[in-house]
């Protein structure tokens, strides 16, 4: 399926969404070798301010086993936000899939950063996710979370574990549980963290700088937060 006229009856549909003319969508069915494969191509698709920008994607179906690889050159989430040359693959068999993701904005300053791991489908509404490795780069200042981070995701909270970046001396870091239930806490671990690393994400409006050090724990996130800091 290609779009090659007017695509003004998608965003009737979707409001806000747009794609642009040579979009292609392809898929095939093999029932002779238990295949089935697919493609998306495309210049540019965008929802509302957010976009992507040159887009190859390809997935196929093996004897139930999903793989799926793609690159897109560039995804503007804000103003000032993107990220560029993003690369991904993975695949998935039964309840498990293996990821790996990686970016580069190929920008003065080296921003760019790799993620790996798995996640787990335990039936409808649980997941757990496996961060093994995970590095990026932010202008210039490299990031190295520790390994084996776990996320455990399911209809009544999130749990965290194991969850830290560090940078020389500094450190940020998230353990602990948010639900609805007001004993549950989750914790932000900040060490020796330069505030100014927080900039390139909030605009030009506001500059932020000095260090910081100290745990803060929050709970009732659903409801009226709380936090204590130390």
């Amino acid at each position: 399926f290609e779009f090659i006229g007017n695509t003004d009856p998608i965003q009737i549909a979707v409001p806000g969404l747009h794609i642009t003319r040579g979009t292609k969508f392809f898929g095939q069915v093999n029932s002779n070798s238990n295949k089935i494969s697919g493609s998306l191509t495309s210049l540019g698709i965008g929802y509302k301010e957010k976009s992507a920008e040159v887009i190859d994607i390809s997935s196929q179906v093996i004897n139930n086993k999903l793989t799926l690889e793609g690159r897109i050159n560039r995804i503007q989430l804000t103003d000032t936000l993107w990220v560029g040359q993003l690369g991904f693959n993975g695949d998935a068999l039964n309840n498990l899939v293996n990821y790996n993701i990686s970016w580069d904005n190929k920008t003065e300053h080296t921003n760019k950063g790799a993620f790996n791991g798995t996640a787990n489908f335990l039936g409808t509404a649980s997941v757990d996710i496996n961060l093994k490795q995970a590095q990026f780069s932010l202008e210039d200042s490299t990031w190295t979370a520790d390994p084996d981070a776990h996320f455990r995701i399911d209809s009544s909270q999130i749990m965290v574990s194991n969850f830290m970046f560090r940078s020389g001396k500094q450190g940020i870091g998230v353990n602990g549980i948010v639900s609805k239930n007001p004993v549950d806490k989750i914790k932000l671990r900040l060490q020796k963290f330069n505030l100014a690393v927080l900039n390139r994400f909030i605009g030009n409006n506001l500059k932020l700088n000095g260090i910081v050090d100290g745990d803060t724990d929050f709970s009732s996130v659903y409801s009226d937060l709380v936090y204590k800091s130390d």
